[in-house]
């Protein structure tokens, strides 16, 4: 027995393909008003970006022009003066900040029997104290033992010794050369009285 389809033309589900077709039509539609949406957000925020943006750039320009015109009215040499004038004042600063108290009880502590202090000269340079101490000494071992008991503190950092000419009395003299590494003390307020910078 023959078997076959005998229809014309083959069977289609008309609605089902409507309704597919109809589902991609409202996609599109709805992707392409998100689209349109997005593209209208950012086109505004870029508008708002340029805008600033060119503020910025007219603020700046005239940030520029007003320094240059005070630059112009600078006098070269006044601020070498005013220049020289901080450095000073930062340096008294640091000296008036420098404990003699805590440093003289330190070097108490250290000082060998035949080693005596003669002076002590405090060098602040960018945060960084430098002291040159002046002692006069019998030996060098009298010297190199004052050196040791510094180290052994760690309040003293790069101790350098160097040997100076004999005095008069027999004794001779030396210089040590050292980074002082105790806090300093408190620099005193408008109204206050603070130790000279003097044992």
């Amino acid at each position: 027995m023959l078997k076959g389809n005998l229809a014309t033309r083959p069977f289609y589900n008309d609605r089902l393909v409507s309704l597919t077709i109809g589902v991609i039509a409202a996609g599109v539609l709805a992707l392409t008003a998100f689209n349109a949406t997005q593209l209208y957000s950012l086109t505004r925020e870029r508008s708002t970006f340029t805008k600033e943006i060119k503020v910025n750039d007219d603020q700046t320009r005239a940030l520029r022009a007003k320094a240059a015109e005070l630059t112009k009215t600078i006098d070269p040499s006044n601020m070498k003066m005013l220049h020289g004038n901080v450095s000073e004042a930062n340096y008294l600063i640091d000296r008036r900040t420098f404990s003699w108290t805590a440093f003289l009880s330190i070097i108490e502590r250290t000082l060998p029997l035949n080693v005596r202090l003669v002076e002590v000269k405090p060098k602040p340079e960018k945060n960084v104290m430098h002291v040159d101490i002046t002692v006069n000494y019998k030996t060098l071992d009298d010297l190199m033992a004052l050196v040791d008991a510094m180290e052994k503190t760690d309040l003293f950092r790069d101790v350098t010794p160097s040997a100076r000419n004999p005095t008069d009395d027999g004794l001779n003299t030396g210089l040590i050369q050292a980074i002082y590494l105790a806090p300093m003390a408190e620099a005193p307020g408008p109204g206050r009285g603070g130790r000279k910078g003097r044992p």
